[in-house]
């Protein structure tokens, strides 16, 4: 680790993350210092460390304790994802873009390096995890085996999140993407739309709007056995109530046991309380009346 001038760092890197709030970081260096120095390539450009930089510099660091790294292309890349993989307030899209790439980047990296490959092939042999032979016959095998499990254990989340969220950005159609960005599309029902070619997630995707993830379950499958326009006919006669009303369900439900235990109880209601629960009774009838019939 070296200290340089904070004038000759570039931070011309898409991966940097320069615009978030870095006030909390700010009083953390105030009170324990840098603990974590930037890495840098050997032409100063930033690898990792954007918002320490942002930090740094709003703080008036002349100097910045750093690390030079003489690295290839991918593996300078793969330092800027890293970074932001580990990080949790990545927004889900960008996050899954980045596991991708990322694995993208690992496999090519071992691709050329014959004795990491048979390094990260006795690692995983040896980890006593069932992994199946012919994962581990081929190279992209091995390398998506270790890179999940690496992520694994940066982020805790579970092996099925990490492949789920890499098939989430691997086979969403562009408009599935542009929905959730939007919140328009829940994870669950990206799931279930990926199981389409990207044409057909696009015709799917303007008539589940209004649709659990148990009825686009069902229209999914309509398209597998019976084809696309079979699930957009059942997709369009489908009526629009389903979360709703399932919604409207679970409230009753709990309301019938907070009454039922108040009743056990034999509590008592009385005054303005009592006014207002019956007031609000006579509301839900009614309205309830209106949307039953």
């Amino acid at each position: 680790m070296q200290q340089i001038s904070i004038d000759k760092i570039k931070i011309d890197n898409t991966y940097l993350r320069l615009d978030t709030d870095v006030s909390e970081l700010e009083k953390s260096i105030k009170t324990v210092g840098i603990i974590a120095p930037l890495i840098i390539n050997k032409d100063f450009r930033l690898l990792a460390g954007g918002r320490r930089f942002r930090a740094l510099r709003n703080l008036g660091h002349q100097e910045v304790p750093v690390i030079q790294v003489d690295l290839d292309e991918y593996e300078q890349e793969l330092i800027s994802i890293d970074e932001n993989i580990v990080r949790k307030d990545l927004h889900k899209l960008e996050f899954e873009a980045h596991l991708c790439r990322a694995k993208v980047l690992y496999t090519e990296i071992l691709k050329r390096d014959k004795t990491q490959q048979e390094s990260v092939r006795a690692e995983l042999m040896q980890d006593g995890e069932e992994i199946d032979q012919e994962i581990l016959g081929n190279v992209e095998g091995v390398a998506t085996e270790k890179f999940v499990k690496d992520i694994r254990e940066k982020t805790g989340l579970s092996s099925n999140q990490i492949y789920q969220a890499m098939r989430r950005d691997e086979h969403s159609a562009p408009a599935v993407k542009e929905a959730r960005n939007r919140g328009e599309l829940s994870i669950t029902h990206t799931n279930e739309l990926i199981k389409l070619g990207e044409d057909d997630q696009e015709k799917i995707l303007p008539l589940i709007s209004d649709k659990t993830a148990a009825e686009l379950k069902k229209i999914i499958k309509e398209s597998k056995t019976n084809g696309i326009k079979a699930a957009i006919a059942m997709a369009k006669e489908s009526k629009p109530q389903a979360r709703e009303m399932q919604e409207i369900d679970k409230l009753l439900q709990k309301l019938v046991k907070k009454i039922n235990m108040l009743e056990a109880e034999n509590v008592q209601i009385e005054g303005d309380l009592f006014d207002r629960l019956q007031k609000r009774w006579h509301e839900v009838q009614a309205s309830m009346k209106q949307v039953l019939d």
